[in-house]
């Protein structure tokens, strides 16, 4: 039984390894054009001297995910892997937008902020029609 469950261990080891380059790809894509969407509605064509196009947010995100490479440091590595990206995807809104730091990183940042709200609303949208569903669990638990 252990031996059969190494097996299906190592094959799904395999199998991420060999899709690692196209989810990579997937996020890179997916992050340029959430960052894409966020500039277009966040920098007045007056502000910035660039046009705000596709590319230059591809470009962004795409340099900006060598922070990730801080990820092979074990313990803290994810952490500062993460907070590399950001300041990177910063840095490069500012530089190639021309905006102040804190726009570009209300920029950066905010599409991880809608997230997480989106996530939390439906969250608690979940647990009111859990409790309209099952008012016993609200005896319950006061």
């Amino acid at each position: 039984a252990v031996v059969g469950l190494e097996v299906v261990e190592t094959t799904r080891r395999r199998e991420s390894s060999l899709l690692f380059p196209f989810w990579a790809l997937v996020r890179i894509l997916f992050s340029s054009a959430m960052l894409w969407v966020f500039c277009r509605l966040l920098i007045s064509r007056q502000e910035g001297n660039r046009e705000i196009n596709y590319t230059a947010c591809l470009r962004i995100v795409s340099a900006a995910s060598i922070g990730r490479w801080f990820c092979v440091i074990p313990v803290l590595g994810s952490f500062v892997g993460v907070l590399a990206v950001v300041v990177l995807m910063v840095t490069g809104v500012h530089q190639y937008f021309q905006v102040s730091y804190r726009r570009a990183g209300f920029i950066v940042l905010l599409p991880t902020l809608a997230i997480i709200a989106m996530i939390g609303i439906t969250l608690l949208f979940m647990g009111f029609v859990l409790a309209l569903q099952m008012p016993e669990l609200l005896s319950v638990l006061s």
